[in-house]
């Protein structure tokens, strides 16, 4: 178990922090929480290997203990009023598997040197992230991960799954010059550096081995780098807060002055050759970051992004009110958000902030939000615990003292920086907490690990065959725990060959990924985007039917898991519309745009289906909610200028006739409508030229030409109506309206100078 953890930790917190593929739906989380599961599934089994083939149950116990217990206990218990239990499983494994890491960090660290080997082994990551937040910065993507597996000459694991060939997305950056590396986002990233700083620092102030110490000098700047390059206000206040901690921690650490005052020197170099660089890039780049811009807006009080904060923590806060013992259930507050919200679309003040965020960025209004004030004070139990193993320690001074003094420095940082942002749920960032806390019961106590003889010791071939069933156990975990990645590539691989695969292929492995991940929202809500574009393309009206049915099955599916979310809402009003039951359609339309007030899309589709149901003033209330919204979101101006054309506003239905046109002079639907909207305003000169610009851009089309007929019969030319109407005869001999005029053009004119048929 030991050797396990020394090498296993850091590989796999290199893992965790590196890889990430870009044709997963979610190019950086599943395989990351996968790598996370699958490491603390085989640190289990190599611990139950070690007690039945020694006989011996081995432990270290940990004043963590019970409040970790108790935690996890209240974490997996929360599951039972969750709306959406699979997200609540998902979050309880990832809290398992951390606590897992934990104590295999605590059983293998027995000591400072120890506790030295494996910071050193996990700093590692750092140098790779660098040349990957290099490449950000160049504007350069880099999906090594992707270049393995699908160009593997020998074997692609994505054509065992079905999706072989597809070339890796393009994941596109949109930070403006900021680093996320193998992260996806720079907050997100920012917790990594400065939870490893302190810890790097003592590694490097206590090294007297020059070749040791300019690895660890190397790793320190990069991390420095990195940190400054994320641009993340709040990362830089907590990790000057954490070096703080450490210097008041570590005042009896025995650190070495002259190391580290080499060590200042070479923090203070990278610092000012960081700020210098960025500073001449802006300069360069106006529009990128800045970290004179950054500090700046830390005094803005409009500063956009504290405003959006703010709402989503007054949403966690009306949660935990409505829920304060329990809460609303773990990883529940996604399902939540939207309810909460809605009341501050009635102030300006906040409409303008609304998001729909995953989380809250603030662990602490998290924990209340979603497990409650028990939760929250299980949480700050548990973290009590762990730091007082890292004072306890500290207060030991020497060598196992610095060590630990950093490691609660790091602590620290992370704990005020999960003030602003969610650290405890970054995967990677989550690992190296597990890992670094772990470390410190080892270094509180420098006791073995305790065990107590509870069988014989295991027999060779015993061990042979132990070792074979635990290694079978392991491999047919694998496709468990790598199932939330296997089902983002397949769901990426759909959405990104809309255009190419047959839409059969599609849907299947849309409908392969929402099995395997059925309480992921971002699946169903594109699952119902994508079919209703596949059906929207389809000629033969049943498999278009057969789509939409489709979309109405897996909305009503996901409104289960999220009955809040506005954007299944829509996608069930749509279909439901293309399935001719407008009058059903309403219901999730307005419950979609009472929900999100400012969903243009929303307000257009819920106009469809009052326009549908002759409900012609609420369509029109509909289509101006979309039009003040989104005035360039298309068709809403012609369904505005129709609307009103129904309801009577001829005046109001020319103006939007009119607007529209302006976007797409060739729409020959628009100039029919505007000609009937001047029609009944008595402009017959105006009507009759729309009609012919319509027939101008198509020739064959009838309304237009039927409509072109009808003004000419109204202004006495009744020669030339009859031609018209003999053309649309010609293409549909059984239209009765055009008989009918044709009629009634001869009485008028007496059958004067009319041709026969």
């Amino acid at each position: 178990m030991r050797a396990f953890a020394l090498w296993g930790l850091p590989a796999m917190l290199f893992l965790v922090s590196l890889i990430y593929l870009g044709s997963s739906l979610d190019p950086f989380t599943p395989v990351k929480t996968g790598v996370l599961r699958l490491f603390a599934f085989s640190g289990l089994l190599a611990w139950v290997y070690d007690c039945a083939s020694s006989g011996r149950l081995f432990w270290r116990r940990t004043s963590a203990d019970i409040p970790l217990a108790a935690m996890l206990v209240w974490l997996g218990t929360s599951a039972l009023w969750s709306v959406n239990k699979p997200l609540a499983a998902s979050q309880w494994m990832d809290a398992f598997s951390g606590a897992v890491v934990f104590y295999a960090a605590a059983m293998s660290c027995r000591g400072a040197e120890d506790a030295k080997t494996i910071l050193a082994r996990s700093g590692v990551p750092l140098f790779f992230m660098a040349a990957l937040g290099a490449c950000d910065l160049a504007r350069i993507s880099v999906f090594p991960w992707d270049t393995l597996l699908i160009d593997n000459r020998l074997f692609s694991a994505f054509s065992a799954m079905g999706v072989g060939g597809a070339p890796p997305a393009q994941w596109t950056h949109s930070f403006d010059g900021r680093v996320s590396a193998s992260f996806g986002n720079p907050v997100y990233m920012a917790g990594m550096p400065l939870l490893l700083l302190a810890p790097l620092w003592a590694l490097l102030a206590g090294e007297k081995h020059s070749l040791r110490g300019f690895f660890y000098a190397a790793m320190f700047a990069a991390a420095e780098f990195l940190l400054l390059a994320t641009f993340s206000r709040a990362a830089w206040a907590a990790t000057i807060a954490g070096g703080a901690a450490y210097w008041l921690l570590n005042r009896r650490g025995g650190a070495s002055g002259a190391r580290g005052r080499a060590g200042a020197v070479l923090a203070l170099a990278v610092l000012a050759a960081t700020v210098a660089g960025f500073t001449v890039r802006n300069v360069r780049r106006p529009a990128e970051f800045s970290i004179q811009q950054r500090v700046a807006t830390v005094a803005d009080s409009q500063d956009a992004s504290l405003w959006q904060r703010a709402l989503i923590w007054k949403t966690a806060w009306e949660a935990f009110k409505d829920n304060p013992v329990k809460g609303v259930g773990l990883n529940n507050y996604v399902v939540w958000h939207p309810r909460y919200q809605v009341p501050f679309f009635e102030s300006e003040r906040w409409a303008a902030r609304a998001s729909f965020p995953d989380r809250v960025h603030n662990e602490y209004l998290d924990a209340a939000a979603e497990t409650g004030a028990v939760g929250l004070a299980l949480l700050a139990g548990a973290m009590a615990a762990i730091f007082g193993m890292g004072l306890k320690a500290a207060r030991g001074g020497g060598e196992r003292g610095r060590l630990a003094a950093a490691i609660t420095a790091g602590g620290v940082s992370t704990a005020l920086y999960a003030l602003m942002q969610f650290p405890f749920h970054v995967p990677a960032v989550a690992a190296y907490m597990w890992t670094t806390a772990g470390l410190l019961p080892g270094l509180a106590s420098g006791r073995d690990v305790s065990s107590v003889r509870i069988w014989r010791k295991a027999a060779g071939r015993e061990r042979v065959l132990l070792g074979l069933v635990l290694a079978a156990a392991l491999a047919l975990a694998v496709p468990f725990f790598a199932r939330q990645t296997i089902a983002n590539i397949r769901f990426s691989w759909a959405v990104r060959h809309v255009d190419k695969a047959p839409p059969e292929k599609v849907m299947e492995m849309m409908r392969a990924a929402v099995a395997d991940e059925p309480g992921n929202m971002e699946m169903t809500v594109r699952f119902g985007m994508t079919a209703n574009t596949l059906a929207a393309r389809e000629k033969d009206a049943g498999r278009a039917k057969a789509l939409h049915a489709a979309v109405r099955d897996e909305s009503l599916r996901g409104l289960r898991y999220f009955p809040y979310e506005p954007r299944l809402m829509e996608n069930l009003g749509v279909a439901l519309i293309r399935l001719g039951s407008p009058d059903a359609a309403v219901g999730p339309l307005k419950n979609s745009v009472a929900i999100n007030p400012e969903n243009a899309l929303s307000f257009y589709n819920l106009g469809i289906a009052y326009y549908l149901l002759n409900n012609y003033n609420a369509a029109v209330y509909s289509y101006i909610r979309a039009f003040e919204l989104d005035p360039d979101l298309p068709g809403v101006k012609r369904n505005l200028g129709l609307a009103h054309l129904k309801a009577g506003n001829v005046v109001g239905a020319e103006e939007m006739f009119v607007r529209a046109l302006r976007d797409e002079a060739a729409d020959k639907t628009v100039l029919n409508s505007l000609g009937m909207a001047m029609s009944r305003q008595g402009k017959c000169d105006g009507a009759i030229s729309s009609y012919r610009r319509a027939l101008e851009i198509d020739p064959g089309y009838a309304d237009a030409r039927g409509n072109l007929a009808i003004e000419l019969i109204e202004t006495g030319d009744f020669a030339a109506a009859e031609t018209e109407l003999l053309k649309v005869l010609e293409v549909n001999p059984g239209s009765e309206a055009a008989r009918h005029h044709l009629e009634r053009a001869r009485e008028m004119s007496g059958g004067k100078g009319l041709q026969k048929k």
